[in-house]
């Protein structure tokens, strides 16, 4: 925690980038290293909820 916040303090930005797949996560990679980005890395984060948790997110289908 403190390393982060003296990268923030210098100006260094903290992004988080959903990808679904390799060729994504790959393509997020370059174009943040391209743009500058230093110590670009990825984490695997399993989600432990979807859509289907969610019945009623679109009660009226007809609606959109």
């Amino acid at each position: 925690a403190d390393e982060l916040e003296s990268h923030l303090r210098s100006g260094g930005i903290l992004f988080w980038v959903a990808v679904s797949d390799d060729i994504e996560e790959s393509r997020a990679s370059e174009v943040l290293k391209r743009c500058g980005g230093e110590h670009v890395h990825a984490h695997m984060i399993e989600r432990t909820f979807g859509e289907e948790r969610f019945k009623y997110r679109n009660p009226d289908p007809f609606l959109d």
